[in-house]
């Protein structure tokens, strides 16, 4: 949870690359669970509440093999009246070669999802944004 009516995060001129010769992924992920975790593991849907946007950006680059932001089985909330995500000027770029795997990943701005395939059943997903989601 963040109080603040100023976004989670900022950058400013600044270069995130998520994409490059070793691996990749997302930006900004919330999810009940991940790979790797043993079964035993707890299970539970993971909430993000905030007061403000979540990322500002001004100049810069993000590249990233997945989506800039994910939601999985899990819930998003913004109670800000401006927009989730701001890009002023620089550059994203989403999607590429996973070379885990050589596969090629869509990349997403915003991805809800409750299952892993369409037509699988599987909690809940859920974004609920006061504002617009980008500016």
């Amino acid at each position: 949870m963040s109080t603040t009516t100023s976004p989670l995060v900022q950058l400013v001129n600044s270069s995130v690359i998520g994409l490059d010769s070793q691996s990749g992924g997302n930006f900004f992920k919330v999810a009940d669970t991940t790979t790797g975790f043993p079964a035993s593991e707890l299970v539970a849907p993971a909430s993000v509440s905030l007061a403000g946007p979540l990322l500002s950006t001004t100049g810069g680059t993000i590249t990233e093999l997945s989506d800039l932001v994910e939601v999985r089985r899990s819930s998003l909330t913004s109670s800000s009246s401006s927009a989730l995500i701001s890009l002023n000027g620089g550059s994203v770029s989403l999607g590429g070669i996973d070379v885990t795997d050589g596969t090629t990943s869509s990349g997403r701005v915003l991805q809800v999802r409750s299952g892993e395939s369409s037509g699988t059943p599987g909690s809940a997903a859920t974004v609920s944004l006061a504002g617009p989601c980008s500016a």
